[in-house]
């Protein structure tokens, strides 16, 4: 019998909820074999066979680093299905136990830490190309140029997109701190 593969296009910020979607349509049979960007090829398959799980890597996954964590999670048994810059999914055959990447208190909060610091970094991105966008859109009205709306628009765009990015980082950054909380808790 021939592969029966399909495609499914979805954009997702939290990655949390990308992760329970991956592990309800392995559930219903359909296995998730590649992934880039929006992209999702998934397999006809055997429905609860693999449990999947979302990495976000300190480089990209092409960076010797990288490519050494990749190894020796294959080594492990669990399978990479899709790299995109710093992200990898990764799964592993539900019949060889739960897929858990941090078992510990400190390499979960790195893990968040790395994540919302990523989100940080595109806010601060959009922000600065913003600002830049608004000086130029008042200089251009202030010298008496044709004035062009599309510095402005384009403005209001990224700074749109910034608070976007940052209210991604916000709910990591409280669940970091969460755990932080927990694992003092414990210490003392």
């Amino acid at each position: 019998m021939a592969k029966q593969f399909f495609t499914k296009w979805r954009f997702f910020y939290n990655y949390e909820k990308e992760t329970v979607w991956l592990n309800k349509m392995a559930q219903e049979g359909y296995l998730l074999v590649d992934y880039w960007w929006t992209r999702y090829t998934f397999e006809k398959g055997i429905p609860g066979s693999y449990v999947y799980a979302l990495e976000f890597l300190e480089h990209m996954h092409t960076h010797p680093e990288s490519q050494q964590y990749i190894a020796f999670l294959e080594e492990m048994g669990v399978e990479v299905v899709g790299r995109y810059m710093h992200w990898i999914s990764v799964r592993k055959k539900t019949e060889d136990g739960p897929l858990e990447l941090y078992t510990d208190t400190a390499s979960q909060i790195e893990k968040l830490n790395r994540i919302s610091k990523w989100w940080i970094s595109f806010s601060i991105l959009e922000f600065s190309i913003g600002l830049f966008e608004l000086m130029l859109s008042i200089f251009t009205a202030i010298s008496g140029e044709t004035h062009s709306v599309f510095p402005f628009t384009t403005f209001v765009l990224l700074t749109f997109f910034g608070f976007v990015f940052l209210l991604q980082a916000i709910p990591l950054l409280y669940k970091k701190k969460q755990l932080q909380a927990k694992s003092n808790i414990y210490e003392k």
